[in-house]
């Protein structure tokens, strides 16, 4: 918890264009985009993923190497916790936050959040101390393939 404290408060900040990806597999869609930190051995991007079908519902996700979610928001999301406690949401938002017991699986309570996802994505961006200076694109739109017809 004392290293990603230190990570976080690091200057962070985005310089790239936000470039989404459409998942073959289903109708979500994904965006990985490179956080710059002060310190240049450390490796962190935010993942943003949004379900194109119901565009209320999405996650952004702060990782460290590519794969440890530090803090993130999931808007409309469910889960249960399953270390230290067994808070559940059920399409409901909520922040997840590094614990040393949990890792990037803790959640808690999320305060007002923007239920769109550019303005929870430049929130979020703010209450992680990230200037954004990239270029913001909209998720594509979804793509019925012929079996969905």
């Amino acid at each position: 918890e004392a290293e990603v404290a230190r990570i976080l408060a690091g200057e962070m900040r985005i310089d790239e264009r936000v470039q989404w990806m459409q998942k073959s597999h289903d109708a979500w869609a994904e965006a990985t985009i490179r956080v710059r930190h002060s310190e240049r051995q450390v490796n962190l991007a935010i993942k943003l993923t949004v379900n194109l079908l119901a565009p209320e519902r999405f996650s952004i996700s702060l990782l460290l190497d590519g794969a440890h979610r530090i803090c993130a928001i999931d808007v409309g999301g469910s889960h249960e916790n399953k270390h230290t406690d067994s808070n559940r949401w059920v399409h409901k938002t909520h922040e997840h936050r590094w614990t040393d017991a949990c890792h990037g699986g803790w959640a808690c309570e999320a305060g007002p959040f923007p239920t769109t996802l550019r303005e929870a994505f430049v929130r979020f961006c703010e209450m992680r101390g990230i200037e954004f200076d990239g270029i913001w694109s909209d998720p594509p739109p979804l793509q019925l393939g012929l079996e969905a017809v």
